[in-house]
């Protein structure tokens, strides 16, 4: 794996097609909600947000960043529990 070399941390990766913007989903997370149109979209902004955070969480443990690491697992385990509480538990209508 020699992506997780800590030399391409700080490689410029503006130009790589990546992950969406958080904005974007951090947006999928409240308009939805707020305007009770697209409902569906929160669940899949919440699960989007956490496998950004997993992605976040493995870059961290490659380099040995445990503050980053707890911070990127607890992120996504808090994505994770929105989007199974706004899919099964209170689904938005």
């Amino acid at each position: 794996m020699d992506w997780l070399h800590p030399h391409y941390a700080t490689a410029d990766f503006k130009h790589n097609a990546g992950p969406p913007p958080k904005p974007i989903l951090k947006n999928g997370l409240i308009l939805p909600g707020a305007v009770s149109i697209a409902t569906w979209l929160t669940p899949l902004a919440a699960l989007g947000l956490a496998v950004v955070m997993v992605g976040a969480t493995a870059f961290h443990v490659s380099r040995k960043e445990t503050l980053a690491t707890v911070a990127a697992a607890s992120l996504a385990l808090l994505m994770i529990f929105l989007a199974c509480g706004r899919t099964f538990v209170v689904p938005l209508h």
